[in-house]
């Protein structure tokens, strides 16, 4: 399945180059901008993002969130760890930091593929920090995203 999955929809999954000149072009005449000023999250932010977790799936390396709650300060300094490397160091915190799971939902009982909706399930670590992220710039995104960009 995973080879017809790509033939159908590789050309939406292939990375596109994109030129400054074309994202600048895109932009021009975008006034939006924030005024409250992004605060990195602490590490006691991550910790307790652990802490309020719900249970998901858990990814590739099938680490579900409980084990994380289970030792929220560890896991904590974790997701702290990842976040920083992210944001200071501009690279990913592992190798496969970003490999996900692929389910096909069906959205009718067809069979086929166009009749179905992809959605990827990344690992419990990589859902924690991207979690924590959204967090810290909900306000800014806030300030930025017209109300007629909220329809989803």
């Amino acid at each position: 399945m995973g080879k017809e999955a790509r033939l159908f929809w590789g050309n939406l999954w292939t990375p596109k180059k994109v030129q400054k000149a074309d994202i600048d072009n895109f932009l021009e005449g975008y006034e939006q901008t924030y005024s409250t000023p992004v605060s990195f999250p602490s590490l006691e932010n991550a910790q307790d993002f652990v802490r309020q977790s719900k249970n998901s799936s858990a990814g590739p390396l099938g680490i579900p969130f409980l084990v994380y709650r289970i030792a929220p300060d560890l896991a904590g300094k974790l997701i702290h760890s990842d976040l920083e490397t992210l944001g200071y160091g501009d690279r990913l915190p592992w190798s496969n930091y970003n490999h996900s799971l692929l389910y096909l939902i069906p959205k009718l009982l067809t069979g086929l593929l166009r009749d179905t909706r992809p959605i990827q399930v990344p690992n419990t670590s990589n859902r924690l920090t991207s979690g924590l992220l959204k967090v810290a710039i909900h306000t800014q995104v806030a300030e930025v995203v017209s109300k007629d960009q909220k329809a989803f």
